[in-house]
């Protein structure tokens, strides 16, 4: 069975606090059941079984670190809180005929609730809590973005992602909404950036990763030790605070084909509900129209996204927009590189007639 060390499971914070001080990305929480780096450090053990599939995050905002099992051969899933080491949620899903990365679950135990997920098998996982209950200390209903777990696997010196924030209800347009992170040697460089492109710092720490847990190590500018989960498939998912969903970065610019359906969550800290299941069919190359894909038939939501020309492979920075109903909301930049063989499109950008700061996650059917 694998074990899990409080201290490296966190990946927690392991960019977010390096770039606090820089006010780029809110640093990590303290206290019994959030993120930490301090504490008894003791061994928390969760692991799944054979033949299930593992995913590992967080809630967006600063929620528990959470490992999800997914067996595809009975049609049934487990959330472990790893923080807390709260009784696991077990439960059933169902695939849709149309859509089958698109999940509906139900928990049996330890009581019933449901919600939805989007899979892209052994890349991603993202979730729509709904009711379904997680032993959690941070009872929200924010977005989870989970990346695919597997020991092993250290990013190659040279590797360059670029992320976008899943921010915290605080959020504004002038913190980071979007960053470049690079290793170079023995170093992790990483840059932020507002919407509409104003830097908003850079920081260079030295780093190192262990294969056998697949964790990326370094000390930030504050004299703390940092943790990352990196991901075979070239996501990772930076947790607490103001967290971050990264992809590496397209070595050539990204191309949206008319036709083609994405599947995904839209996160809106401060609305009603928080997180939405959405979809998206293609209707140009820059031009993608929303539609409900829990309801049959998946009619039209009045949700578009004009994405803006990349300013460079896979980033799309000025220009974009997202249009719900009514509403238009500016400077939509997103971020996109494909992922075993599909698409993933992460972008960002703030409601200022709701007040609230918008992020996308989309994955390609």
């Amino acid at each position: 069975m694998k074990t899990y060390d409080r201290h490296a499971v966190t990946a927690a914070c392991a960019i977010s606090a390096s770039l606090a001080l820089l006010g780029l990305l809110a640093g990590c929480k303290g206290g019994g059941g959030g993120h930490h780096n301090g504490g008894s450090g003791g061994l928390i053990s969760n692991a799944c079984s054979a033949g299930e599939v593992s995913y590992f995050g967080d809630e967006a905002g600063g929620g528990d670190n959470f490992l999800w099992c997914i067996s595809h051969s009975n049609d049934t899933f487990v959330i472990n809180d790893v923080i807390t080491n709260a009784s696991p949620t077990s439960g059933n899903f169902t695939t849709n005929a149309t859509l089958p990365n698109l999940l509906s679950l139900t928990s049996t135990t330890p009581s019933a609730g449901s919600g939805t997920a989007v899979e892209q098998p052994s890349a991603m996982l993202l979730v729509n809590l709904g009711n379904l209950p997680t032993g959690s200390t941070f009872p929200d209903q924010n977005v989870m973005a989970l990346v695919f777990e597997q020991s092993g696997f250290c990013p190659s010196a040279g590797t360059n992602y670029q992320a976008v924030v899943v921010p915290k209800s605080d959020w504004t347009p002038s913190q980071t909404a979007y960053a470049t992170v690079g290793l170079s040697g023995s170093n992790v460089t990483i840059n932020g950036f507002a919407l509409g492109g104003t830097s908003t710092g850079t920081e260079t720490d030295a780093y190192t990763c262990d294969p056998t847990t697949s964790l990326l190590t370094f000390t930030d500018s504050t004299g703390k030790k940092r943790f990352v989960a990196t991901s075979p498939a070239g996501l990772f998912v930076d947790e607490a605070g103001n967290s971050a969903a990264g992809l590496l970065q397209a070595s050539a610019n990204i191309a949206f084909t008319p036709g083609d359906t994405y599947l995904g969550m839209l996160y809106e800290p401060n609305t009603t509900p928080v997180t939405t299941t959405i979809g998206f069919t293609v209707n140009t190359t820059t031009f993608l129209t929303g539609f409900d894909p829990s309801t049959s038939g998946f009619p039209a939501n009045g949700i578009n996204i004009n994405l803006s020309s990349q300013t460079s492979s896979g980033l799309f920075t000025t220009g974009g927009t997202l249009v719900q109903g009514t509403d238009t909301d500016s400077d939509f930049t997103a971020i996109a590189n494909t992922i075993n063989g599909k698409i993933a499109l992460f972008g960002i950008t703030f409601d200022s007639t709701t007040n609230t700061p918008v992020t996308v996650l989309l994955l390609q059917q």
